[in-house]
């Protein structure tokens, strides 16, 4: 369980990380990284591409 529960945590880090570094929002709480924050992102730059 301690091996998951590090895994996880270095996954939402990683997460919040680079989030971080594209110029995303502020970081968001862990729960939040690590369930939709890279899918909101991946949408943000996909709808400015087209928008042009």
């Amino acid at each position: 369980d301690a091996l998951r529960v590090a895994s996880s945590d270095i996954k939402q880090m990683l997460q919040i990380l680079a989030s971080s570094n594209a110029g995303g929002p502020e970081p968001q709480p862990a729960s939040s990284a690590r369930s939709g924050d890279d899918v909101v992102d991946a949408e943000f730059v996909d709808n400015s591409e087209n928008r042009g």
